[in-house]
């Protein structure tokens, strides 16, 4: 996923879904793209592409692992903007 610089306010950007794109879940059209941080046993950020009933299945603990959300234009979503559009 390509990343882009983070503004003065603090959100982020990230490219937004290609056409063609399936979640990393199911064979569903991606609602979101979630990027999760590096952890003691991954040292790495690792993203994926969620349709809209798995988001909201796991949003809660995505939350506790401090994830970053992004809506398919590549803009980030805070806690407060965090409803789904539907496409």
């Amino acid at each position: 996923m390509r990343r882009e610089a983070t503004p003065p306010g603090g959100s982020q950007t990230c490219a937004p879904f290609s056409s063609g794109e399936l979640s990393c879940c199911c064979h569903s059209r991606p609602a979101v793209r979630v990027m999760l941080p590096p952890t003691l046993e991954r040292d790495h950020a690792v993203d994926l592409l969620l349709c809209t009933h798995h988001y909201r299945r796991y949003q809660l603990a995505l939350d506790s692992a401090g994830a970053t959300v992004f809506d398919a234009f590549g803009e980030q979503l805070t806690p407060r903007s965090r409803a789904i559009p539907s496409y």
